[in-house]
Order: structure tokens, then sequence, then C-alpha cells
């Protein structure tokens, strides 16, 4: 390969990428190995992510956890690693597990918005009713209150119009 060392991880990866949407899953675990192994220490969550991703297109859930815990134990702790684990619980419809997501993911990372956003959104939608969703968003205003996420999360709870804070005045 003529590509520079340090690059040839990003080619794995997007060729893996590629052999996925072409319906080759295991061509791609293969090449995401290969990635893994290419891969400086610090970009391995990025490689961990990805193999995540893939494993949950897969419909492979537990793979795709234990990729992200993996991605976790990689240098760094990355809050984006956590975001991506509420992500991927609440896209398969499991909300109670996003939500304990989210809470652990700000007991590690609490003055990051995004995360914050997150837990309000999850409150919002879930069955905790519209009350829960106020209460983080308070919490998450206290915590980060310079996060234009958080405003806009907070924001939509108390502009929906068939919630109980609803109020044009």
């Amino acid at each position: 390969m003529s590509c520079p060392e340090h690059l040839r991880w990003k080619v794995w990866l997007l060729a893996a990428r590629s052999e996925l949407w072409d319906g080759s899953p295991e061509a791609s675990r293969q090449l995401l190995a290969q990635a893994k192994a290419d891969a400086p220490p610090r970009v391995q969550v990025s490689v961990c992510v990805e193999q995540a991703r893939a494993e949950e297109f897969l419909n492979n859930l537990q793979q795709a956890r234990d990729s992200l815990e993996e991605a976790r134990a990689c240098e760094g702790h990355d809050w984006k690693v956590f975001l991506e684990r509420i992500f991927m619980e609440a896209r398969h419809g499991l909300l109670d597990a996003a939500r304990a997501a989210a809470l652990n993911a700000l007991e590690q990372h609490p003055a990051t918005g995004r995360l914050w956003s997150a837990l309000i959104a999850l409150e919002h939608s879930g069955d905790r009713g519209p009350n829960a969703a106020v209460l983080a968003f308070q919490k998450a205003a206290n915590e980060v209150p310079k996060s234009g996420e958080v405003w806009c999360e907070g924001a939509r709870v108390y502009m929906n119009p068939l919630g109980p804070h609803f109020n044009l005045a």
C-alpha cells in the first residue's frame, strides 16, 4: 500500500464500511480487525466505535455493546463513546437502557452539554413524564448553563403544546 503508515487504518476502516454496505459482513469484520491492528493508540476508540456501528447494523446488539465497552477502555474515556451508546440503545427502543447509559455517562462527564441534552430528550420521550424532563433540564442548566444544546432541549420540553408546562405567556 502506498499510503502513509499512520493513515492506513483509515483506508481499512473505509473499506470495511464499503464491504458492509455491499453485503459482506465477514469481509467488513476482517478489515476492521486490520484497521484496529494498524491504528495508533490514540485512534483505537474510532475503530471500536466503527466496529460497534457495524455490529449494530447487523443486528448484533450485544457485540455492538461489547465494542463500545472496549472503546471506553481505550485511552481518553471520550464522552462521545457514551453518547454513541445512548443513541444506540434509544434507536432500538431500549429507553431505560439509554437513560441508564446517560446517567452513567454524566457521572464521568458532568460538564458535557450533549450528554445532558440526550438525557433531557430521553426523559421527554420516555414514560417518566414531562416533569422528569423538566427536572433533568433544571439540573443540566445548573451544571452547564452555557450549553446551547441543553437550552434547545429545555425549550422543546416547555414548547410541547401537549405538555403541562406549555405556556404562551
